[in-house]
Parts: C-alpha cells; sequence; structure tokens
C-alpha cells in the first residue's frame, strides 16, 4: 500500500520534525564528504551524491502527532538518498532528495492505541484466526533543499 508521505509531512508537525532532523543530518555529512575530498580545486561545482541508512522516526523519540498519520505510519522508517550540486564560488548547495518510508502495519503484542488505549491484543488475534493480514505501506517524497555551507 502506497502512503502520501508529502502529505504527512505537511499534515503532521512531529513527521515533519523528524524529516527535517535527518535533512539537517544530511546537509552535515555533506559538508563533511566536501571537506574530506583531495581533488576538487579546479573544479567550480561539485556533484557529491549520498544515500543514508534506514532510521525509525521513535529513535529519534518522534511519534506521528495526529491520529490519522499515528494509524498510517506509526513507527516508520525512512531513508534519504540526495544527489547534491555545490557551487565552490557561491558556497551554496542545492539538493535533490528523495525520501522513501517503510513500515509494517501490524497489530504489536502488548502495545495500545495511543489514541484510543485499545490494546493491540485485542485486534491482534484477528492476524491469529486470518481474519486481518498485516501488510507493507512505503512512500516517496521528492524535495529539493539549498543551504549555505559552514566554513
Amino acid at each position: 500500500m502506497n502512503v502520501n508521505l508529502e502529505k504527512a509531512y505537511i499534515e503532521d508537525l512531529s513527521i515533519r520534525k523528524f524529516i527535517d532532523l535527518e535533512i539537517i543530518n544530511l546537509q552535515t555529512a555533506v559538508e563533511n564528504i566536501y571537506y574530506q575530498l583531495v581533488d576538487c580545486d579546479n573544479q567550480e561545482i561539485i556533484e557529491i551524491n549520498v544515500t543514508g541508512s534506514l532510521i525509525s522516526i521513535t529513535e529519534v523519540n518522534i511519534y506521528p502527532e495526529l491520529e490519522n498519520w499515528q494509524k498510517a505510519l506509526g513507527d516508520f522508517l525512512i531513508c534519504l538518498s540526495a544527489n547534491i550540486m555545490y557551487d565552490q564560488k557561491t558556497k551554496k548547495a542545492i539538493a535533490q532528495i528523495t525520501l522513501n518510508s517503510i513500515d509494517m502495519y501490524n497489530f504489536n503484542k502488548d502495545a495500545a492505541d495511543i489514541f484510543t488505549g485499545l490494546p493491540d491484543n485485542a485486534n491482534g488475534r484477528f492476524v491469529v484466526l486470518g481474519w486481518a493480514k498485516s501488510f507493507v505501506t512505503k512512500g516517496r517524497y521528492l524535495k529539493y533543499v539549498m543551504w549555505d555551507f559552514h566554513e
């Protein structure tokens, strides 16, 4: 099942905070990579491509704020990849960032719905009986970001 990750970013402040934190981490990593490059003095424009690792929203002590995004995404994972063009003259970087999300929609033993307080165990029995099934949700969001490199 596909999830509109851009809509989640726009609507839910906690999801936006999570994604923005990961973009800041990406920017820092890109700057560190650039400053470790040895042979870039003769180039005006430097191209850097990066891919991050999967990270869960709960790893940074955040959880979706709105009920619909709690239920649609919950404790989801994202991975950022980016193509960055850095102009050495202006000290500006432009990144085309692709955010990919993945989650398994399921009932977690001994967990509870945040909004209603209903235990997952109450509905999890439907999976055991074959009346309900877990499924994977995925989302993709393309975002452009421009920033000045730190000196």
